[in-house]
């Protein structure tokens, strides 16, 4: 175990001990695409020399008293131990992109994190010149974490930390070379439909792919079926990304931490489907009514709701310009949350979204018990983004 300092003892906030419960541990998964060789050294000191170190959740251990309540306490980073490099390569065959989502599915149903260190630890994939990074949800949220990132990354060519990041959501297929063509796909269909957004793209994609789903594979439902997922939302006064110093401070509009909500999201098998942008009209009243409420600030986070809902999505905003890590550049970036496996059974679906530089990842993850096939699960969500492009195209024409 790392030397904890006695005095500096912190209590976890509810959302945080929320986040520690067997019943509901929660990790957040970050893998970073390079475009050359990855230099450890210089990815050492890169992390050694930044706020990441600094920062009191990434610098203390998870210690529980002998009445189980639990605090922070700091103790000194070796960095040795937060460090998994694996040179060789982690899977067969010559689909890299395959095999890297690969290793990023067996992160989100691997063992916890161990507790006698900081919550935290880098996977330095060399072969695939890759860095997954995991982080323990008690830590803090999406925009705590990426915020935090700012000052680990650098902007392209320039070596001085990045500050403040636009705040973007979008949406695109997995395959990189084909993110930016899937963005336009978007755009197009957003501006078919009078005052939509790129989020109730997304949500009018994926209820018409989980539509297409189910039709193509035979499952008998009954017209107008009602699945129900959770999607997260910020609560913070500012949205977006902040910068790390301004989030640190005591009475911040954006503090660092777990400020998030819930919105329950229904999502209806066909049911009165002339068009394909209906789909899209139907997410953007969904969208704006729960918008205008507030029950993403009074409905909170807890075992029961997970399990009674069949899916999960989150939308992680991320940087506007081309970044680097280590003086490398950077590629691309995706996420995802997972669970411990009881946990993970829990939500049939998680769908996860990262902006970065003008592109996006969409990653997916399910119960293969319920859907053994998610190839063809995202192959439905890209089908139902281009007949909504085909849709909207004809409407303008």
């Amino acid at each position: 175990m790392g030397s904890a300092i006695a005095g500096t003892d912190e209590p976890l906030s509810p959302i945080g001990r929320l986040f520690l419960r067997e019943d509901f541990y929660e990790f957040a998964n970050l893998l970073v695409g390079l475009e050359k060789p990855i230099d450890l050294e210089a990815s050492r000191l890169e992390i050694e020399n930044s706020l990441l170190i600094k920062h009191p959740r990434f610098g203390s251990l998870l210690l529980r008293d002998k009445n189980g309540k639990e605090y922070w306490r700091k103790t000194q980073v070796d960095l040795d131990r937060h460090f998994i490099v694996l040179a060789d390569r982690v899977g067969e065959g010559d689909d890299e992109e395959e095999i890297v989502n690969q290793y990023m599915a067996d992160l989100a149903v691997s063992s916890p994190l161990s507790t006698n260190k900081p919550l935290w630890e880098c996977h330095f994939l060399l072969a695939h010149k890759c860095v997954a990074m995991r982080f323990h949800h008690a830590l803090g949220d999406g925009i705590s974490l990426a915020s935090l990132l700012s000052a680990v990354f650098r902007k392209l060519n320039d070596q001085s930390p990045t500050t403040v990041m636009p705040s973007t959501s979008s949406l695109s297929k997995k395959s990189q070379d084909k993110s930016k063509a899937w963005m336009f796909v978007m755009v197009v269909v957003k501006k078919s439909v009078t005052d939509a957004t790129i989020n109730d793209v997304f949500f009018a994609i994926l209820s018409s792919g989980l539509s297409r789903y189910l039709h193509h594979r035979s499952i008998s439902v009954q017209d107008g079926l009602q699945l129900t997922g959770i999607g997260m939302v910020n609560l913070r006064q500012e949205p977006g990304l902040q910068e790390i110093s301004n989030m640190m401070k005591s009475f911040s509009r954006s503090r660092w931490g777990n400020h998030i909500g819930v919105h329950l999201l229904p999502l209806y098998y066909p049911m009165g489907v002339a068009s394909p942008l209906d789909y899209l009209r139907r997410a953007m009243d969904i969208l704006t009514k729960k918008k205008l409420s507030i029950e993403a600030i009074a409905r909170h986070l807890c075992y029961k709701l997970i399990c009674n809902t069949t899916f999960g999505i989150s939308n992680v905003v991320g940087f506007q310009d081309k970044m680097s890590f280590a003086g490398n550049p950077i590629k691309y970036m995706r996420t995802n949350t997972s669970a411990l496996p009881q946990v993970d059974a829990c939500r049939q679906i998680q769908v996860h979204m990262t902006s970065y530089a003008g592109r996006a990842d969409m990653q997916i993850l399910v119960a293969k018990d319920i859907i053994p096939d998610p190839k063809f699960l995202a192959k439905c969500f890209e089908d139902s983004l281009l007949e909504m492009k085909d849709a909207a195209i004809k409407l303008q024409s």
